[in-house]
């Protein structure tokens, strides 16, 4: 079983990960927007 200590830990974590994720993923989806833009141009 987590202590309180670590299931906090484990909690903030993860909420970086998505963060970052969403992140990368945004970044991504511009990209292509911008090149799908571009392209029809």
């Amino acid at each position: 079983m987590f202590s309180c200590k670590e299931q906090s830990l484990c909690i903030w974590l993860v909420s970086i990960l998505q963060t970052e994720i969403q992140h990368k993923l945004n970044q991504l989806l511009f990209i292509d927007l911008h090149t799908a833009i571009v392209l029809n141009i």
